[in-house]
């Protein structure tokens, strides 16, 4: 789920993973996301549920970014995860949030595309590849596939 704002950029270094070798633990990702969140205004939290709801709606995670701007600006973002599943499952969402903050830092398009189903192609796309640099302990090729079946999910919901 994600809320619509304007989004002016801050002009802050970003700490990069291009120097990380080997295999990445779930808590470094952590440890990485929780930086980079903080350099933008946004709280990382992890709930013990199986899933977490927004607006009505329950999902396994969700990236809301802050205010910027207007009546509530300066209110926190949240990317908020789910995680009564297993390790690999919720680290599989962590990176997923992590990309929907990503893309509304970089301003990319794709992130204010009315197209949801877009939108999630470009993140599940950018989350294995991703998960494959940092050498994830993730089963990739049992990833695209769940990642083909939530993305022909949601077509069939359009």
């Amino acid at each position: 789920w994600r809320r619509r704002s304007s989004s002016i950029l801050w002009n802050f270094p970003l700490v990069s993973c291009q120097h990380l070798r080997g295999c990445m633990k779930t808590n470094e990702l952590l440890e990485l996301v929780r930086d980079q969140a903080k350099k933008l205004n946004v709280q990382v939290i992890l709930r013990p549920y199986k899933t977490v709801k927004y607006q009505g709606e329950y999902s396994d995670g969700y990236f809301l970014e802050p205010d910027i701007e207007g009546p509530w600006k300066g209110t926190p973002g949240r990317l908020v995860v789910a995680t009564k599943c297993p390790k690999t499952e919720w680290t599989w969402t962590l990176l997923h949030e992590y990309v929907h903050m990503m893309q509304w830092f970089r301003n990319d398009p794709i992130f204010l595309t009315e197209d949801y189903l877009e939108l999630e192609k470009a993140t599940e796309k950018e989350t294995r590849k991703l998960a494959k640099q940092y050498n994830l302990p993730i089963n990739l090729p049992a990833r695209k596939r769940d990642s083909e079946s939530y993305l022909k999910w949601l077509a069939s919901m359009s």
